[in-house]
């Protein structure tokens, strides 16, 4: 994590009522030691939309108090999306809400996502957006967890989790430019052939489901 991100995180860590937001996102990764990247986002996620609405002033306030600029970006019921800026320094800190499968763990920097839970979270990111950096993340998780086990705690994180929107947002990693991934030649064709591998496999898995329920009850129907 850059060192503008520690004193932002710092700062927030500071501030008395804001101990139930926990580090999520690429950030919870990199303190969690799941991936090895640099970042300019911090997301920090509280378990309702009221937590975030209280610490949203107070938060910007401090940050202004230490001397750094800070613009709404977006913001909605329990989200808010702020730019914080130092001089040439910028980071993006999200603030939101989520329900958790699991308690945050604490660390150095205050309460972070256990690994599942970023998992998940990285998971519906990836179902959601599909953006450069998603893949990269993924693809260090699924060697930690195995696809099966991601799509299971995304489906349990989000009921809406489908398998084959999903496969239809693996594909969108040739559309982006080669230049978006931070990554040496060798590491970005490695990561392309494991797309189309997630790919291939949760499709063989949507081809085998009708057979295994051939003269069955639908899966799902008996609650």
């Amino acid at each position: 994590m850059l060192s503008p991100q520690r004193k932002v995180l710092e700062i927030v860590r500071s501030i008395e009522g804001t101990e139930g937001l926990a580090l999520a996102g690429g950030g919870g990764l990199i303190v969690q030691g799941v991936v090895d990247r640099e970042t300019e986002d911090l997301d920090l996620f509280g378990t309702s939309p009221g937590e975030v609405n209280r610490g949203l002033p107070v938060i910007e306030k401090a940050l202004r108090d230490h001397g750094l600029t800070v613009e709404r970006d977006r913001t909605a019921d329990g989200f808010a999306r702020l730019i914080i800026s130092s001089e040439s320094e910028t980071t993006n800190l999200d603030l939101a809400w989520d329900p958790r499968i699991l308690p945050p763990e604490q660390t150095a920097v205050g309460p972070v996502l256990p690994e599942q839970e970023l998992a998940a979270g990285k998971m519906l990111a990836l179902f959601g957006r599909a953006l450069p950096r998603d893949f990269i993340d993924v693809s260090r998780l699924v060697d930690r967890f195995g696809l099966e086990r991601l799509c299971e705690l995304a489906a349990e994180r989000d009921a809406g989790f489908d398998r084959e929107v999903f496969v239809e947002m693996l594909s969108r990693f040739r559309r982006w430019p080669r230049a978006d991934f931070d990554l040496v030649d060798s590491e970005y064709e490695r990561l392309g052939q494991q797309v189309e591998d997630w790919r291939k496999q949760l499709q063989g898995r949507q081809v085998e489901r009708p057979d295994r329920h051939i003269g069955k009850d639908p899966p799902g129907l008996g609650l």
